[in-house]
């Protein structure tokens, strides 16, 4: 053990700090001169005493931990990555890409190839590999992991340096925990401005989403298919409250009261009875929907062809959503897509107010990563209206 983890003083005491029962709210204190610690509370309501100055060696573990870091954080003290972060473990899994790894695949790719890595990682192997996190000497540890205080406490223990636990939130993008976790990363990471620079643009997406609910009855209604979680899924995969969808005032019709989901999946009949104007696919799900539809005796070609949407080539591919939990940024610029589609009178491109999904993709990336991405993180040649599966890209 190294002279830096014995005197790591690891503080296990659970502070719940909540303005109810169900809110926690993360904090970063006032540096103590006389320590030279600073008191942070992360997430999931725990206290650490932590010397900022001296963080020189990060690493994430958990779905999502090292998106929300490298929004903010400085990527040269990244020092081990999981192994999904490569690309061609990653693309085994989803169908899909995560722009944060795109715009850090250099440095992802060198360090897993010079071993740097801190378990597989992945939707099935949400564990806390503390042999691999020890090897690579952190000071710090990022994770979104779902373990308890005591469990925290026992790994800290064991590796020597605070473990930060941050998270999404159920409504992903849209909840507050995001916004709270990336100022979290902005403070102990001592990138305060960036933090804040973000969140606030954060909050003006938000807040321009849902000044564009459209109050007449002129909106269409939309089925949401291949809804991707935890792997990808195929046409009756949806979800009800969709937050892209909710913060924009869309409707889908698995929203109603009568209709149940089983673990995240409509039924075909309640689907085809909702006869809906218009049906958004999700580009993750996409391959696996048309294995689907032109499997032999597959019910899926004449059940939809009594649809409105389906007869109409109402079928719209938005980019995925979720790869490794949710790709904030992507939920955003799915968002406004998602108005062009519903509200075609208003934000189409021959609308009253019409959305230039390039141009507003292109804004949310800049700002995200400082650089223009939108060519990179499109799959099966990006926003687009669908004909047929037979010639669908996937």
């Amino acid at each position: 053990m190294s002279i830096k983890r014995k005197l790591i003083l690891v503080v296990a005491t659970v502070l719940v700090l909540a303005l109810s029962l169900s809110v926690l709210v993360a904090c970063v204190g006032k540096k103590d001169e006389d320590t030279g610690t600073t008191l942070v509370v992360d997430m999931l309501g725990r206290q650490h005493n932590i010397n900022l100055d001296s963080i020189e060696r990060v690493v994430c573990i958990g779905a999502g931990s090292l998106r929300l870091y490298t929004y903010v954080g400085d990527m040269n003290k990244i020092v081990a990555v999981e192994e999904i972060e490569e690309n061609a473990v990653m693309s085994q899994m989803f169908i899909s890409k995560r722009p944060y790894q795109v715009a850090n695949d250099t440095l992802f790719k060198s360090l897993i190839a010079n071993g740097k890595t801190v378990g597989k990682g992945g939707p099935k192997a949400q564990v806390l590999d503390a042999e691999a996190i020890i090897a690579n000497d952190p000071d710090i540890v990022f994770s979104t992991l779902s373990l308890t205080a005591e469990e925290l406490a026992t790994a800290e223990a064991q590796i020597g340096c605070p473990i930060i636990t941050l998270k999404y939130g159920n409504a992903k993008a849209f909840s507050e925990e995001i916004i709270m976790s990336i100022n979290l990363v902005g403070k102990i990471m001592k990138a305060d401005a960036k933090a804040t620079a973000l969140t606030n643009y954060i909050k003006e997406l938000k807040t321009d989403l849902a000044s564009k609910k459209v109050t007449s009855d002129d909106g269409k209604k939309v089925y949401l298919a291949c809804n991707s979680n935890w792997g990808t899924k195929g046409f009756l995969s949806t979800s009800k409250n969709y937050p892209i969808f909710t913060i924009s005032g869309i409707e889908n019709v698995m929203d109603a009261a009568n209709i149940a989901l089983v673990d995240g999946f409509a039924d075909l009949e309640a689907v085809v009875s909702s006869d809906a104007d218009v049906i958004i696919l999700d580009a993750g799900g996409l391959a696996t929907f048309k294995s689907e539809y032109t499997a032999t005796d597959s019910q899926l070609p004449g059940q939809l062809a009594t649809m409105k949407a389906w007869n109409n080539k109402e079928v719209y591919l938005m980019m995925p959503n979720n790869a490794y939990d949710a790709n904030v940024e992507m939920y955003f610029a799915n968002a406004y897509f998602a108005l062009t589609v519903a509200y075609p009178d208003v934000y189409g491109a021959n609308g009253t107010n019409p959305i230039n999904i390039q141009e507003k993709v292109t804004e949310i990336m800049n700002h995200f990563y400082g650089k223009d991405m939108y060519s990179e993180i499109l799959v099966y040649g990006g926003y687009q209206k669908l004909n047929l599966p037979e010639t669908w890209p996937a």
